[in-house]
């Protein structure tokens, strides 16, 4: 996932991926990516499950975040190979709260 851009309408967003509760809790697996310079997060959970297992994120403006959606907490599970940082500097990853807005569920899927 590269370079994830907000929303032109509204300056919005920019996740490239995004797990998010829509009725129930989304699962998200994310084995092997590359998530590189996306505007606003690399992975977010928004209330979902996510396992992430031998994932680089790259220069992402925040590299994972998490937040409770309508009282359901995230949950991220760390499959261990991950790394994150930018140019020379890579490290561990680690989970941000940012109190970021969810995005809208698409209509329909």
């Amino acid at each position: 996932m590269r370079e994830t851009a907000p929303r032109p309408d509204t300056n919005y967003m920019g996740d490239g991926i995004a797990a998010l509760f829509y009725q129930e809790p989304a699962h998200a697996i994310v084995n092997g990516c590359w998530v590189v310079d996306n505007a606003r997060a690399g992975v977010s959970s928004f209330g979902s499950n996510v396992t992430m297992t031998g994932s680089q994120l790259v220069c992402n403006t925040i590299d994972l975040t998490a937040d409770d959606t309508d009282g359901h907490p995230p949950s991220f599970t760390d499959g261990g190979g991950n790394a994150c940082g930018c140019g020379q500097d890579s490290a561990t990853c680690k989970l941000a709260n940012a109190n970021l807005t969810p995005p809208t569920p698409m209509p329909g899927l």
